[in-house]
């Protein structure tokens, strides 16, 4: 489960972010996660639940922000949404694609209160 990993990484951001100023707990945390990222949603939600415990992200509201999947086409240039990550260009049926949107994960804001 690298999603617990995961939702260290973020701690440290956050309590990084938060040092900065005096902060007495932090309401809100919003991320932006990719469907090609990885990550299992369900499993980061629970892991960033447990390492918030005892921390002044305890009570924080989680907004995970789903960013969907966006193609582009190397044999005709088409730029397509994609569902899956092995979707055909629509317009010539080619699987040779790149991906250019649907691999983040990325930590957006905080709203603390102070």
């Amino acid at each position: 489960m690298h999603e617990l990993s995961v939702a260290l990484a973020i701690l440290e951001m956050a309590d990084r972010e938060v040092g900065k100023n005096p902060v007495r707990r932090v309401r809100e945390l919003t991320l932006e996660v990719g469907v090609f990222s990885g990550i299992d949603v369900e499993a980061l939600e629970f892991a960033l639940t447990m390492t918030f415990r005892n921390t002044i992200f305890e009570e924080a509201r989680v907004r995970i922000i789903p960013r969907e999947g966006k193609g582009s086409c190397s044999q005709c240039g088409n730029d397509f949404p994609m569902a899956e990550i092995w979707t055909r260009c629509p317009v010539c049926n080619s699987p040779a694609q790149r991906i250019i949107r649907g691999e983040e994960l990325r930590f957006l804001s905080l709203e603390v209160e102070d």
